[in-house]
């Protein structure tokens, strides 16, 4: 794994944890969430989180 992609897996991490977050207060819906996980997957290509999800 590289510096860069490193940088990308943990990016994504922290993108999706904060996402996460917002959904479990209600502030987005599931269908938002999906959507911007979606995104952040073809954004990001975070190797690791490829492989568990």
């Amino acid at each position: 794994m590289t510096e860069q992609d490193f940088q990308q897996e943990l990016t994504y991490q922290l993108t999706m944890a904060q996402a996460k977050k917002l959904l479990s207060q209600g502030l987005i819906s599931e269908a938002i969430f999906q959507e911007f996980k979606a995104k952040m997957l073809q954004k990001y290509e975070p190797f690791m989180s490829q492989l568990v999800a």
